[in-house]
C-alpha cells in the first residue's frame, strides 16, 4: 500500500487540473459467482484459484444465494475526508498494520483513498453548485470497512476497528491541519452526521425544498433509516 501511494506522486499534479481523472490505491475482491449448482468447481474460475498473491478467501466456496451471501458477512464501514498528503497516508497505514494485528482470524480490515481533485470540485460549481459543500481543494475520501463471517459473531471487534481507524486519521488530519468536514453518504455508518457535513447553508436549502415539496414530512417520516433532515443534521 505504502509503494501504492508513493506511486501516485507523478498523478497529482493533472489530477489537480482536470475533473476527468481517478486512481485509488484499493484492495482488490473477486466475488466468483455461477448461476447453477454444479459438482465440481466451474473452470472459468480455475485462473483465480491458480493466484499467487491471493491474500485469502472471504467466504468459501458453497450454494447458495444473494440473500444468504448478504447475511453471511459483516460490513461496517466508515468515512472521513482530509486533504491530500503523502505523509498522512504512511501514518494512516502504519496505524492499520497495528490494528490489523488485533484481528481474530477471518476479520478483514482494508481501506480505500478515494481522491477528489480541485477541478472536479469546481467543474460541479460551474454546473450549478452542489448542496455537499465541497471546498475547492485536492482531497480524499476514505473509506474503512471491516469484514467477517457472521457466524464468528465478531460484530464488536470489527466495529472497533472501524472505530479507531476513523479516530486515528481524525486525530492526525487535524493536528496537521488537513480534516476537512464533508462525509461521503456512499461509505458513512449510520452514526456519522452526513448532512450536517454540508453546512449550514446547504442544510439551509435543503430545508427550504423539503418544506416546498414535502410540507407534511411524508418522505421523512415513512423512511425506515438512512441520512435524513429529520435527523442527520
Amino acid at each position: 500500500m505504502l509503494r501504492s501511494t508513493r506511486q501516485q506522486l507523478p498523478f497529482r499534479r493533472p489530477w489537480k487540473m482536470t475533473p476527468k481523472l481517478g486512481c485509488s490505491p484499493n484492495f482488490v475482491a473477486v466475488g466468483l459467482l455461477y448461476g447453477d449448482t454444479p459438482a465440481e468447481p466451474p473452470s472459468a474460475f480455475e485462473s483465480f484459484y491458480n493466484l499467487k498473491s491471493l491474500v485469502m478467501t472471504a467466504l468459501p466456496t458453497t450454494n447458495g444465494t444473494l440473500l444468504s451471501l448478504a447475511q453471511a458477512i459483516g460490513c461496517p464501514v466508515c468515512s472521513v475526508t482530509t486533504q491530500a498528503s503523502q505523509e498522512l497516508y504512511e501514518e494512516v497505514y502504519k496505524s492499520w498494520t497495528e490494528v490489523c494485528k488485533t484481528l481474530p482470524a477471518g476479520c478483514v480490515l482494508h481501506y480505500t483513498i478515494q481522491p477528489m481533485g480541485k477541478a472536479g470540485v469546481e467543474a460541479g460549481k460551474d454546473r450549478g453548485e452542489n448542496i455537499m459543500g465541497h471546498e475547492s481543494i485536492p482531497q480524499c475520501w476514505w473509506v474503512f470497512t471491516c469484514e467477517w463471517p457472521q457466524e464468528g459473531s465478531d460484530d464488536a471487534v470489527a466495529q472497533q476497528a472501524v472505530n479507531k481507524m476513523s479516530e486515528t486519521v481524525h486525530s492526525l488530519a487535524r493536528e496537521a491541519g488537513l480534516l476537512l468536514d464533508f462525509k461521503c453518504m456512499s461509505f458513512s455508518m449510520a452514526s456519522q452526521r452526513v448532512l450536517g457535513s454540508y453546512g449550514a447553508e446547504n442544510i439551509k436549502r435543503m430545508q427550504e425544498a423539503a418544506a416546498k415539496y414535502d410540507p407534511e414530512g411524508v418522505f421523512q417520516k415513512l423512511q425506515y433509516g438512512g441520512f435524513l433532515l429529520r435527523n442527520n443534521v
